[in-house]
């Protein structure tokens, strides 16, 4: 405190604190999702691609005035600096771009330095790591799959049958063609069998089967063997 006093002995009164820290700031949360990319078949994707991003969800459990997020793959960092503003308790949400700089595939660590208003640094706080997965999954090999068209007048509709495995726990999706516009979709076990896979409908166009990953990678669209029905002698058949 401060005094000063004047030639009548009057006291100003004067008095300041000034508060002291010396516990350096901590992260009370933090969560990590995958933002799916435009135009994507899926879009609950469990891993990362290169050239994609991260959502970054991260809340301080103080004032911060610095915080700095590092992520780290193949030994290659990236650093992004968010701006908490002064808020007593800092939360942010930051969507951060993956590194695609040819590095390949790996897991993905994500750390945060934080500094609070009176300068303390914490720094390496673990937020999570993520797979990245940039590879696509391999073609599908000639007549994995057919479509086998509904009899006519059949409620149940086309369907899709697999004849071969393809990529473990992926997804097939059936689209008409070129057009990405999804007709059916099924998820393959670990033994990359989706089954059968309903079309819902009648009678579809043509189909092609693209192959998707965990991280939301396609492979090439791969025609599909198509089996039409005739009336014959003995009734509807397949054929094909």
């Amino acid at each position: 405190s401060v005094d000063v006093v004047d030639d009548a002995g009057n006291h100003a009164g004067a008095a300041a604190s000034f508060v002291v820290d010396r516990t350096p700031p901590a992260i009370d949360d933090a969560a990590l999702a995958i933002v799916a990319p435009a135009g994507a078949l899926v879009d609950d994707v469990t891993a990362a691609r290169p050239g994609g991003a991260v959502r970054v969800t991260v809340t301080v459990d103080e004032q911060a005035a610095r915080l700095v997020l590092n992520l780290a793959l193949g030994g290659a960092t990236t650093h992004v600096e968010l701006a908490p503003a002064g808020l007593a308790a800092f939360a942010g949400v930051v969507d951060v771009p993956v590194a695609d700089d040819g590095g390949g595939d790996g897991t993905l660590a994500v750390t945060a330095d934080v500094t609070d208003v009176a300068g303390n640094v914490e720094s390496g706080l673990v937020l999570g790591d993520l797979v990245v997965d940039g590879t696509p999954p391999s073609a599908a090999s000639p007549d994995a799959f057919v479509l086998v068209r509904a009899p006519w007048a059949d409620p149940a509709g086309s369907h899709l049958e697999q004849a071969a495995a393809v990529e473990p726990d992926a997804r097939v999706v059936v689209l008409p063609g070129a057009t990405r516009v999804v007709l059916g979709r099924g998820d393959c076990d670990a033994s990359g069998v989706a089954g059968t896979v309903d079309l819902g409908a009648a009678d579809v166009a043509p189909a092609v089967v693209v192959v998707i990953d965990a991280a939301g990678n396609e492979n090439a669209p791969a025609a599909v063997r198509d089996s039409v029905w005739h009336a014959g002698t003995r009734g509807i058949l397949a054929a094909g």
